[in-house]
């Protein structure tokens, strides 16, 4: 609770496909974008839940 993940509303066996206009081949596909990406910048997520294609919305804070 109150991970950035649990406010994503993302679950476990989650597999996220999507962050914006960019694939995630994998995790470090993901800390790239998140690198760039401006904190409080909303922005799309896909993700693939029990074979189902979701997308959410989210805003990723900056680093503490």
């Amino acid at each position: 609770p109150g991970s950035p993940a649990a406010r994503a509303q993302l679950k476990e066996g989650d597999l996220l496909v999507r962050f914006g206009t960019v694939v995630l081949d994998g995790v470090d596909a993901l800390h790239r974008v998140l690198r760039t990406w401006p904190a409080g910048q909303a922005a799309s997520l896909a993700v693939i839940r029990r074979g189902v294609r979701l997308t959410v919305e989210i805003t990723p804070a900056g680093s503490a």
